[in-house]
């Protein structure tokens, strides 16, 4: 069969910092949520490319990466929920990491990802003095640093759909993902911080050589 050229046409990942702190960016109409969640999404249209292969691309690439998928092939919408760790975490936000639903509505050959309740998740807590541990609690993003970490780890989310569906080359790089918790890592020195989390303080290589650097995106 012969390959398709695919190309992006519009799209940045909207900006979630102008909305208030404690507001949220949703569709358009919608009431603002204060407190809750906020909301950033961005458009792909893959040129040459169908409904049903588009579908079938952002499906592969959610089973992937997502903890979870719920599809709807007839309205062309699949909805995920992912978490992702705190880029380059400060003494105060180590192991932290961000909750989210991924919305991904796809119409003809674009597909609409948006993000809702995106929400900061404290990590769990293992006192070494009695070998138990408290897990970590999810609360709504309130300070603006949390929010630009949020929309950095978004945007490299969005960033990596985008060249799976594109198809740039005959291989995709991969995220790196957790094996024990399937978290996503916003970078390999993260991911080894979040490692931690499963070893009490150490993140062992074993776990560290799970990330496969390179995979092949799936054919058009």
């Amino acid at each position: 069969m012969r390959k398709k050229s695919m190309a992006i046409v519009s799209g940045t990942l909207a900006a979630i910092l102008a909305i208030p702190l404690a507001g949220y960016a949703g569709q358009i109409g919608e009431k603002p949520i204060a407190g809750k969640t906020f909301a950033a999404s961005k458009s792909i249209v893959v040129a040459g490319a169908t409904k049903e292969q588009v579908y079938n691309k952002v499906l592969d690439w959610s089973k992937r990466y997502a903890d979870s998928s719920r599809e709807e092939p007839g309205s062309g919408l699949i909805v995920s929920k992912g978490e992702i760790t705190y880029p380059s975490p400060t003494i105060d936000r180590i192991q932290y990491t961000f909750v989210f639903i991924v919305k991904n509505t796809i119409e003809g050959n674009k597909d609409t990802v948006t993000f809702e309740k995106v929400l900061l998740k404290s990590p769990t807590i293992y006192n070494s003095d009695n070998g138990q541990e408290t897990a970590g609690t999810t609360a709504p993003i309130t300070s603006v640093r949390d929010r630009i970490a949020a929309q950095k780890v978004l945007t490299r989310l969005t960033d990596n759909l985008e060249a799976y569906l594109l198809a740039k080359s005959d291989t995709a790089c991969a995220l790196t993902k957790c094996p024990e918790c399937a978290t996503l890592g916003s970078s390999a020195g993260d991911m080894q911080e979040h490692l931690k989390v499963h070893t009490h303080g150490n993140a062992p290589q074993q776990l560290m050589d799970h990330h496969t650097g390179h995979v092949h995106a799936p054919s058009k």
